[in-house]
């Protein structure tokens, strides 16, 4: 499998940026999310965490 800079540079490639959601009840809302953008089969994607005061607490 080609790494990101190696896709980067052969073609246009698609990337998400998810956000974990910031309460245990958002987050079946957020898996269902995460399930449709799956179908478009991104060739990456970056997971975005405790930017400003989010809790990092859930972090695995």
């Amino acid at each position: 499998m080609a790494g990101i800079l190696e896709r980067l540079a052969a073609r246009t490639t698609l990337s998400f940026e998810y956000f974990p959601p910031a309460t245990a009840e958002a987050r079946p809302g957020a898996m269902q999310t995460v399930t449709r953008l799956a179908r478009r089969h991104p060739d990456f994607v970056s997971v975005t965490y405790g930017a400003g005061v989010s809790d990092r607490g859930r972090t695995r």
